[in-house]
């Protein structure tokens, strides 16, 4: 898994290098969803979805982080 995504992160060779990666937005691959349906062209809907991935990934972090801290302390983490 940490090797896919290290090359989705990087290009799997194609025109998107690691130069990209230091200088363009944070999780635009200008693939669109799925690599489907093309890159999105409205630059504000383009905003708002680069913004909601980069929040739920933060929400995602946190909430991974509190089932790690309530392991910890209780020793449970409230699904078994």
């Amino acid at each position: 898994i940490f090797l896919f995504a290290a090359l989705i992160e990087f290009g799997l060779g194609g025109d998107r290098g690691i130069e990209e990666w230091k200088s363009g937005p944070a999780g635009d691959y200008g693939k669109g969803f799925l690599g489907m349906f093309g890159p999105v062209m409205d630059p504000e809907k383009k905003q708002r979805s680069l913004n909601a991935e980069i929040a739920n990934g933060r929400l995602a972090m946190v909430a991974i982080t509190g089932m790690v801290l309530q392991e910890g302390v209780a020793g449970g983490t409230g699904i078994e």
